[in-house]
């Protein structure tokens, strides 16, 4: 019996949720292992063959020759007690041993938060801008150099964390060179915008919620992988072994996407609304039409060059930079700007909103009365991600496609299961409890699928690449910024009240809900996602500049060739796995 999907079919159906989840496999390994070695990285740079400060002599940094097995590998150094005894000097024990020693421990501490912070900016910022830059440029050039990207970072990256390793005095530096390494090739919000922007590339509208959150599926449940990966790597076997699965995961995805992404460019608007000059944007946007078809003379489209056609902007151009930034806010016919500018405000407070309870959750749950362990808070982030990924798995496709509940009724929902959460995670004394709030806000992971349909079904076929950059931008600098709100709530409220974060992350929720409420209106009222394209404003715009700047356009005709990038295997439906 013939199979009855081909394999290269299933191959590029699933293909970006390989990719994906790979690459989250790799970050979230690395994420996990990096952390905790910064603060050895600080140590062994402040201590290893240093002379110990005389303050310190008689504290907890030397110990009296009596036996004790903890520093007694270490060679003696002669000491001021009586009977000629020694004090066994500090170097790499201390450091592995860091929390025996109070006053060391302390001074590490201090120095670590500063490399912790300098660490997260090296890593977030300079892929922020990357990401910026890149939108522009894969909508003209492709979606899989920068899928490959910040793998590739990752792996450059690794080889400076290993360096570390081997050197002395530099560790540090070393260390924040990686993380910047990593930053310059895009980390995750470039390789974000490219996945999910290839996604709407290759699905039609009915489609797009359902691969979208696949996409994310796959992306929490790499995370839940990684997150177990990398307490069993580190409990099991050394950071070397740790760092070489990263190298793998990363490496395997790059040849994924080397091998099984088929490329795609948004030419449907070939440039019109990005690389026509602007003679016919202003007639769109301005409202100028009449001021334009009055030009006399030498005016013509040919004669003036208001609308000659210019050629796609490099990977670091300013054109491309300023392309993505402006066609947030750019006019466009009906409430389309209005929705695309309240979808991306509702994507970036649920992001900062999401790291910051995470933030909070690591520090609530090492207080009484819970006071867990390192490794229980790295079951609960485990449990978390896995749960969310089966939500995205399972219930998101028998929202979408069984009950056809509409995109934005879907992130209500899943606002509504958030405030759940936040509401009951401040309150919990017990461990069962803590993952029973896991669980009931679970759902909560529908928010980010149902809005990213949104932004791509009201984007015109060529911008998508360029929201996606904005919005993945906007993401990480929301890891920042919720980062250092919510934490410091709680450092603020914790003797008091240690709920009041999670009371203000679901203040902001219903923030949150109110901006859903008032985007379903809007579209609503303007019908947003019924539109045929073709008959946009910027349509007629191009029309005005002659049939050679007419995209083309797609009908119904079952004749017709289907489009290369609509997907193979549609009719497996909505719960394919």
């Amino acid at each position: 019996m013939p199979f009855p999907v081909s394999p290269r079919a299933l191959l590029r159906e699933f293909v970006c949720d390989v990719v994906i989840f790979l690459y989250k496999v790799g970050e979230a390994l690395l994420d996990a292992t990096v952390r905790p070695y910064i603060v050895s990285a600080v140590c062994r740079d402040l201590y290893d063959n240093r002379p110990a400060p005389p303050a310190l002599q008689h504290g907890s940094w030397f110990s009296w020759d009596s036996g004790d097995p903890q520093v007694g590998v270490l060679p003696a150094v002669p000491g001021p007690g009586a009977g000629g005894g020694v004090w066994h000097h500090h170097n790499t024990t201390v450091c592995e041993r860091l929390g025996q020693f109070v006053e060391v421990e302390a001074e590490v501490q201090r120095h670590a938060a500063g490399i912790v912070v300098a660490h997260r900016i090296l890593v977030n910022l300079p892929a922020v801008v990357l990401g910026l830059f890149c939108g522009a440029w894969s909508d003209r050039k492709g979606r899989k150099l920068p899928m490959m990207a910040p793998s590739a970072g990752s792996c450059l990256a690794v080889v400076l964390y290993l360096a570390s390793t081997q050197v002395s005095h530099v560790k540090v530096a070393l260390v924040l060179a990686g993380a910047f390494t990593q930053g310059i090739f895009g980390k995750a919000s470039v390789i974000a915008m490219a996945v999910n922007s290839h996604v709407s590339d290759t699905s039609d509208r009915e489609q797009r919620t359902r691969r979208l959150g696949r996409v994310l599926a796959s992306s929490f449940l790499g995370m839940f992988l990684g997150s177990l990966l990398a307490g069993v790597l580190q409990d099991a076997s050394s950071l070397y072994t740790t760092l070489s699965v990263v190298s793998a995961c990363h490496a395997l995805c790059v040849l994924t996407v080397l091998l099984g992404v088929p490329e795609t460019v948004s030419d449907e608007l070939d440039d019109g609304l990005d690389f026509v000059k602007k003679g016919v944007i202003a007639e769109d946007e301005e409202g100028e039409e009449e001021e334009e078809g009055q030009g006399g003379g030498g005016g013509g489209r040919h004669g003036s060059g208001k609308t000659a056609a210019v050629g796609p902007p490099g990977l670091f151009s300013l054109a491309g930079l300023k392309s993505s930034v402006v066609t947030v806010g750019r006019k466009r016919e009906g409430n389309k700007r209005s929705v695309i500018i309240i979808t991306l405000l509702a994507l970036t407070m649920n992001q900062c909103l999401k790291v910051g309870d995470q933030d909070v959750t690591v520090l609530f749950v090492q207080d009484p009365p819970l006071a867990w362990t390192s490794s229980m808070y790295g079951y609960l982030i485990a449990a978390d991600y896995g749960i969310m990924g089966l939500t995205l798995i399972f219930i998101l496709p028998l929202l979408s496609d069984v009950l056809s509940v509409s995109d934005i009724a879907i992130a209500m929902i899943a606002i509504f299961f958030k405030l759940v959460r936040s509401t009951w995670a401040g309150f919990c004394t017990e461990t069962w409890m803590m993952f029973v709030s896991v669980v009931s806000g679970a759902l909560g992971a529908l928010i980010n699928p149902g809005l990213r349909a949104v932004l791509s079904k009201t984007a015109n076929p060529g911008e998508v690449g360029k929201l996606f950059s904005i919005q993945a931008s906007l993401e990480t600098l929301s890891k920042l910024v919720g980062s250092s709100v919510f934490t410091g709530i709680y450092a603020a409220t914790v003797r008091d009240l240690p709920a009041a974060a999670y009371l203000s992350e679901a203040a902001l929720y219903v923030g949150v809900l109110v901006l859903l409420l008032w985007l379903g209106q809007l579209v609503r009222e303007d019908g947003v996602f019924g539109l045929l394209w073709t008959f946009s404003r910027p349509y007629h715009a191009l029309a005005k500049a002659g049939p050679a700047a007419l995209p083309a356009i797609r009908t119904e005709d079952a004749d017709k060739k289907p489009r290369e990038s609509t997907s193979p295997i549609f009719p497996l439906g909505a719960s394919t796995p």
